[in-house]
C-alpha cells in the first residue's frame, strides 16, 4: 500500500471510536516508522498525534510502540534477552544524567 491517509479522517474516526467508547485515558498506537512502514500504521501514529494536539485541554496521553529492525521482529522470543538488556541500559543512563 503506497497511498497516504488523509490524517483529518483518520483522526476525526479516532475521536469517533473514542466517543463511542465513552472516552479512554491512553492511546497506544505504532510509532512514526509504523513497525514495518506500513501507510495505514504512520497514518494511524499521524492521526493520534494530531488528536492529542488539537485537545484544548489534556484529556488523554498517547503512547506509541517502538519499531525494531525486522531482524530483530523476526528473531521473536530470541529477542527478550536483548530488549530487557537494552530497556535496563536504558533506564541506568536516565538514572545517571
Amino acid at each position: 500500500m503506497t497511498a497516504d491517509w488523509n490524517l483529518q479522517i483518520v483522526s476525526e474516526c479516532i475521536s469517533s471510536h473514542i466517543k463511542s467508547l465513552g472516552g479512554v485515558d491512553f492511546i497506544i498506537t505504532f510509532d512514526h516508522y509504523g513497525i514495518s512502514g506500513h501507510s495505514n500504521h504512520r497514518a494511524t501514529y499521524h492521526g493520534v498525534k494530531r488528536l492529542i494536539s488539537d485537545q484544548s485541554e489534556p484529556l488523554m496521553k498517547a503512547f506509541s510502540l517502538r519499531s525494531v529492525s525486522v531482524f530483530r521482529k523476526f528473531l521473536s522470543v530470541l529477542d527478550f534477552p536483548l530488549t530487557i538488556y537494552l530497556h535496563n541500559r536504558k533506564i541506568v543512563h536516565q538514572q545517571t544524567h
